[in-house]
């Protein structure tokens, strides 16, 4: 429970610093350690994150609230 706790704040503080542009799944993974993008995805999807499109990219604007409420 605590590092879904500590994920969201730090999530929260990246989305915050890149709002509005898009945030790099894989920049996510590297700074939380996830062992993949897939593990990656599967916490932030729950959590209310909106991937664009290309799956690749986090949608700061979209998914900024929602993280927030997270915390």
């Amino acid at each position: 429970m605590l590092r879904c706790v500590t994920c969201c704040c730090c999530v929260g503080s990246a989305l915050h610093r890149y709002n509005p542009m898009k945030l790099s799944v894989a920049f996510v993974v590297d700074e939380l350690a996830f062992r993949d993008t897939a593990h990656c995805v599967e916490f932030m999807t729950p959590c209310g994150v909106v991937l664009v499109p290309d799956g690749n990219h986090i949608d700061c604007k979209q998914s900024f609230t929602a993280v927030l409420a997270m915390q």
